[in-house]
């Protein structure tokens, strides 16, 4: 007897294993697990360089490259990335699956340390980081505005990142380019010597103020 002749026979039987079919498919539907970001492990080295009032033309010629090339040699080195920007230079150095992320981040150290001779003398020293793939930024806004450099930076820090924190899922929010407003101190060797006061404790007495 075939399919036809027993669904026109006894359909109350097909009705019967179809709903069970039907409610079989349901749950395993339901405890289907599934992800939209899927957890990708590889090792991630993040260098980060200031370089105030610098453009991205020179940002690139003056840091990015000399690091990009000094990190070329990084053993277990998948592939690097560079961002060049006003005032920063990022690379991301994405290494090969197994690689001892401590190891690395050691031997780029040593290997940065090498060229700073080479790099500007103005910039920040570069900060460097291990940082996993889930927690790299996944939107990049860029805004542009007429106000001042130092204006705009510090509205932005003042009062757009803090709006931006508070939306559901935000980890964290890195601020790169623009130019932070800074007060320059200028030292006066004679009086520091007359009042027996060493660059340490202005430094201290500043960093005391707030």
């Amino acid at each position: 007897m075939n399919i036809t002749k027993i669904a026109i026979n006894r359909p109350s039987l097909i009705i019967v294993l179809f709903s069970v079919f039907a409610l079989l498919g349901i749950i395993g539907f339901t405890n289907l697990g599934y992800e939209l970001l899927p957890d990708f492990n590889q090792p991630v080295v993040v260098i980060k360089t200031m370089y105030p009032g610098a453009e991205p033309n020179e940002v690139e010629t003056s840091v990015s490259r000399k690091i990009e090339d000094a990190l070329s040699n990084l053993e277990g080195v998948d592939y690097l990335e560079t961002k060049s920007m006003p005032n920063a230079s990022v690379i991301i150095a994405n290494l090969k699956y197994g690689t001892d992320l401590n190891i690395a981040m050691q031997d780029a150290q040593r290997y940065i340390d090498n060229i700073k001779k080479d790099l500007p003398t103005d910039i920040l020293s570069p900060v460097m980081s291990k940082v996993s793939p889930n927690d790299l930024p996944i939107i990049s806004i860029s805004a542009t505005s007429s106000l001042p450099a130092t204006e705009f930076y510090q509205k932005m820090k003042d009062e757009y990142l803090p709006q931006i924190q508070q939306l559901k899922g935000v980890a964290e929010i890195t601020l790169l380019g623009g130019e932070e407003r800074e007060i320059q101190v200028k030292a006066n060797q004679e009086k520091l010597k007359l009042y027996k006061i060493s660059l340490y404790q202005v430094v201290e007495a500043i960093n005391r103020s707030g």
